[in-house]
């Protein structure tokens, strides 16, 4: 239970997130997952050696600069995943409408992909508190 708290705890800076890029209208509704789904979710991560995240290409997410892969959120997860001492999976949807989608399937670990919060989906996922970096920044869990 405490590694748990632990793990929810390190998320919250690793799950930044932004407005969705202009033209994708809303998501249609997604249907939660029952909480037991994400129970052992920690103890997954671990026993497969891997840390799977949906993100997408972003100057604050994930991009390929000249020395490789950075984003405030790639940085943080490639901290998160050596603590861990496991590695790293970012999958990149073609489209931000299929990262709800695809988390809410649980074909990820989490998303840091820039997503604002809604009512909505605040009924589907938990958020965390935004970090200080402008006025559009949240994140984004599973709903546990």
């Amino acid at each position: 239970m405490l590694l748990q708290r632990f793990f929810l705890i390190l998320l919250i800076p690793l799950l930044s997130a932004c407005d969705a890029p202009q033209g994708e209208s809303a998501v249609e509704k997604i249907t939660p997952v029952p909480d037991i789904q994400y129970a052992n979710q920690l103890d997954r991560v671990k026993k497969t050696g891997l840390l799977t995240v949906l993100t997408r290409y972003d100057p604050t997410t994930y991009y390929e600069g000249a020395t490789g892969f950075s984003g405030l959120e790639y940085d943080l997860v490639q901290l998160f995943a050596q603590h861990l001492q496991v590695k790293t999976k970012f999958i990149i949807p073609d489209t931000f409408a299929q990262i709800l989608k695809k988390t809410q399937a649980g074909e990820a670990d989490f998303s840091a992909a820039g997503i604002t919060i809604t009512s909505d989906r605040q009924q589907q996922f938990l958020f965390t508190p935004p970090l200080p970096r402008n006025h559009r920044t949240n994140h984004l869990s599973l709903r546990h």
